[in-house]
């Protein structure tokens, strides 16, 4: 008996030594794969900002901004010789226009006749009275600057005048350019008689004048004046506010545009006669030159240019027939434009 439980002890041990010693058959798990360190964020400092906005790549010179940011009524002068086209439709409007106080001079008017003023409301007509002279409502003389400056002007229009004439003071041309560097807006009207071709020996008045004139010794046949020629507006131009006289319309539609077989003219009257002048003075800025239809010239005569001097600004207008911008519309165009052109060049 004893015999028979040895047997069965050692047989257990035998197959529990052979079990142990057996390859397992349950899968090894699978590596795991090192999980890659974490990288700390780099730490972030405040962008710091300059000091002064950068300027935009498309934004306007300040040369170019119209000066009158504001719904003041501003008060404005306009000279001139004879009573031309030119004249006439300007003064006719000028005297209607609710955003000025008005006050004109012709040296060609008969001494009885009443110069013109604004005439759109009695209380306006109370507040600015006829000159008597150029600059004057009565008979006394401008003898300084600040006597000029006293007269409250902030547009002067200075048209095809005559500094000849014995009505035109010497020391108004000198008056005019301390008036400018002071704040003042003058606008040179160019004409065919003495705007600015008797101007030449004025050296306050050449100061002034934004452009350089051409010197050429028949000033009458500088210029062909059987052909009509047109407004081709230059990349300042088309940016101004100046001749922006639609706002829903691009301005290539009434001053035409540069195409490929040359200047394609648009909507708008252009003018027979121009100054020949010859190029803008350094720190001018050309808004239009003179051109004719297929035009392939890279640069045209300057007609339209804008200059600051000292703290006011001068613009030339080197045409005498922007009444033209009239036909078949009536002030529609003409009086965008002057309108344009005063709050351009007005005392802010």
């Amino acid at each position: 008996m004893r015999w028979l439980y040895l047997n069965v002890l050692i047989l257990v041990l035998l197959v529990g030594a052979c079990v142990s010693n057996s390859p397992s058959t349950s899968p090894k798990p699978a590596p795991v794969a090192p999980r890659p360190c974490a990288r700390a964020p780099e730490p972030t400092t405040p962008s710091k900002k300059p000091d002064v906005a950068p300027i935009k790549k498309d934004e306007l010179p300040l040369a170019l901004k119209a000066r009158a940011v504001d719904d003041r009524v501003r008060k404005l002068c306009f000279l001139d010789g004879e009573l031309r086209w030119e004249v006439r439709a300007l003064d006719q409007w000028l005297r209607r226009e609710k955003s000025l106080k008005y006050q004109g001079y012709f040296f060609a008017a008969d001494s009885d006749w009443t110069q013109p003023t604004s005439t759109y409301s009695e209380e306006v007509k109370k507040q600015v009275r006829p000159l008597v002279r150029p600059f004057r409502e009565d008979f006394s003389t401008v003898v300084c600057t600040e006597d000029f400056e006293k007269l409250g002007y902030d547009v002067i229009i200075l048209g095809d005048v005559d500094i000849a004439d014995s009505r035109w003071d010497p020391d108004y041309s000198q008056f005019l350019e301390d008036w400018v560097r002071k704040g003042g807006g003058l606008i040179f009207l160019c004409g065919q008689r003495h705007n600015p071709r008797s101007y030449s020996s004025d050296v306050a008045l050449m100061r002034l004048m934004p452009v350089e004139l051409a010197d050429v010794l028949d000033l009458d046949r500088a210029v062909n004046t059987t052909v009509m020629k047109y407004y081709r507006l230059t990349e300042s131009g088309n940016k101004v506010e100046m001749t922006k006289l639609l706002s829903d319309a691009p301005r290539a539609r009434l001053f035409g545009e540069m195409r490929e077989t040359g200047f394609n003219i648009g909507e708008l009257n252009g003018f027979y006669w121009h100054v020949p002048a010859t190029k803008a003075k350094v720190g001018a800025h050309v808004l239009a030159e003179e051109s004719y239809p297929l035009d392939k010239r890279e640069h045209g005569t300057p007609i339209l240019v804008t200059m600051d001097v000292g703290e006011g600004r001068v613009l030339f207008v080197g045409v005498d027939e922007t009444f033209r911008m009239r036909e078949t519309v009536g002030d529609f165009y003409f009086g965008r434009f002057w309108r344009n052109a005063i709050m351009h060049v007005a005392r802010n």
